[in-house]
């Protein structure tokens, strides 16, 4: 797990030198500045540890029929506990 925090947190603060690793690796016809421009932009790009939109995707499955069952995630009361198993589709 260190490593992979190690690596969120360079990319986060050497967003041009992973730009750059990234079109080395993926050549891109736009460029390293334009992939720079997007990482600039968090509503667009955010890394980090903690999982996000996990339940969206976990929903497409199911709807187009890659997931057999419709999953469950568990809801978190104010006091961070977790509360009944409730479908992706609830919330």
């Amino acid at each position: 797990m260190a490593c992979g925090q190690q690596a969120i947190n360079f990319f986060n603060e050497n967003k041009r030198a992973a730009a750059e690793i990234y079109v080395k690796y993926e050549p891109q016809k736009n460029g390293v500045d334009w992939i720079y421009n997007i990482l600039q932009k968090p509503e667009l790009i955010n890394f980090t540890s903690t999982p996000h939109g996990n339940e969206k995707i976990a929903d497409f499955m199911f709807k187009t029929k890659l997931l057999r069952n419709r999953p469950r995630v568990l809801e978190k009361t104010s006091a961070g506990r977790a509360r009944r198993p409730r479908t992706a589709i609830d919330l």
